[in-house]
């Protein structure tokens, strides 16, 4: 009963990564839960009273148990490891984040690569898919967890691998399905509304909820869906849940096309052409496949959306270091730098020639001080020797004051700095001390 308490917990309190196919399989068992029957599970065709074959059993290569016998009994599914090294993980039925009636939750499941992550004996991982999607509780850790395992991941899908499962399949470096009828995709969100408001009027029951001053936008979402307004929905949590499954998926997968990512359900060659999964082989291939493959994991490189990744993968505390980049990725690598060193050239040469220019600029000002101070002492001079003119004039009684003549040169300028201006100039000055000196002869007489 605590198991079935467990699963009433995860399927009503939260949104899905699960196909419509999904739900239709499992709400015999979630009605059943719900009426209060004990021992839901039998009604899946389970036999508690028939002998139990262990999950290694099916599978043609010599595997053992990856678990204890405790989990072996309580599991339909678990990890096995082969004898090469390859550990076999299951990841069946619709996902939960919690274990329930045998089927291994997401938190189960992300605890076995991180555990065969750390295990030496440990070569590669082989992910046998065939699954609707499921909770979205958990669904992301699963897919985190994959990404910063460093070991080659083949995904093997027997079935299906749809919304949760294909969110989970994106982390892997490879996806094969098993046959041309396997089906990928319904990547997105949703969650079912149930109103039993009526339900429980029939049985006299009215429901009120009451809600503090404090928390107007409480379950806001459930109770405008109640007055028939879905977009809180729509447009709130569900879209913000897909977005980040998509960008997941197109972090992880580049080539996936758009009409992928509204969400169909494709089968094999469709899913293969939208970018979905790589090929199509038998059980005994992808397992051969992983041993002989290096992974192909996530680099900044290749991808748009690392920051979102790396920032999710520190949340979790995940690795973010990356492998060394492909030979393609390499050769574009040493043409970015190729470019980089021009630039850098480019940026130096500019910066010498500024550096000319205003060592030039320097010199330029300096000589404009120097004419400028010529210029001042020009005019003092001037100005001096016509004081002394007349200064000469007045000592002679009578005589009428000679005016100096206005001079036909201008100072000199900044323009005007040739030495022929300067001897006009001073020929001017001597011309003024010849006639002050002949007026005083002139007086003597």
């Amino acid at each position: 009963m605590k198991d079935s308490r467990r699963l009433l917990s995860s399927v009503f309190n939260q949104a899905f990564f699960l196909g419509p196919e999904g739900v239709g399989m499992c709400m015999p068992v979630f009605l059943a839960f719900r009426n209060g029957q004990e021992n839901p599970r039998s009604m899946m065709g389970s036999d508690d009273a028939a002998p139990k074959v262990g999950f290694e059993a099916r599978f043609t290569c010599s595997a053992t148990p990856y678990v204890s016998e405790e989990e072996q009994y309580w599991l339909d599914y678990y990890p096995v490891l082969t004898d090469t090294g390859v550990l076999i993980i299951p990841v069946m039925e619709t996902l939960m984040q919690y274990d329930y009636c045998g089927v291994p939750g997401t938190s189960t499941i992300a605890k076995w690569y991180q555990k065969g992550e750390a295990d030496p004996q440990v070569k590669a991982f082989l992910e046998v898919e065939n699954t609707p999607g499921g909770a979205v509780l958990g669904t992301a850790e699963v897919a985190l967890a994959k990404l910063a395992c460093t070991k080659t991941i083949v995904s093997f899908c027997e079935g299906m691998s749809c919304s949760g499962g294909q969110y989970i399949s994106s982390a892997s470096d490879y996806t094969f399905a098993s046959s041309l009828n396997c089906m990928f995709g319904s990547i997105g969100v949703m969650i079912s509304y149930r109103d039993y408001t009526q339900y429980y009027e029939n049985l006299g029951i009215k429901m009120i909820d009451l809600y503090s001053v404090d928390s107007p936008l409480k379950n806001a979402e459930h109770r405008a869906a109640k007055e028939g307004d879905f977009t809180q929905y729509t447009e709130g949590i569900l879209y913000k849940l897909d977005q980040n499954f998509m960008n997941f998926v197109k972090a992880t997968r580049p080539n996936v096309s758009a009409l992928a990512l509204q969400g169909k359900t494709m089968l094999t060659q469709e899913a293969q052409e939208n970018g979905l999964i790589d090929g199509i082989c038998t059980f005994e291939e992808a397992l051969a496949f992983a041993l002989s493959k290096s992974p192909r994991k996530i680099t900044p490189k290749q991808y748009t959306d690392m920051n979102f990744i790396n920032k999710v993968r520190a949340k979790f505390g995940l690795s973010t270091e990356q492998p060394d980049t492909t030979q393609a990725e390499t050769e574009v690598m040493s043409q970015i730098d190729n470019l980089n060193t021009q630039v850098t050239e480019r940026d130096t040469t500019i910066a010498t020639h500024v550096a000319t220019i205003a060592e030039r600029d320097s010199t330029i000002q300096g000589l404009n001080d120097q004419i400028a101070a010529a210029n001042t002492a020009h005019q003092t001079a001037t100005a001096g020797l016509q004081a002394r003119i007349t200064e000469l004039e007045a000592r002679v009684p009578g005589a009428p004051v000679a005016q100096a003549p206005t001079p036909t040169t201008d100072p000199i300028t900044v323009e005007d700095d040739s030495p022929a201006a300067a001897h006009a100039g001073m020929a001017q000055v001597s011309n003024l001390a010849a006639a002050a000196k002949k007026n005083r002869e002139n007086r003597k007489k």
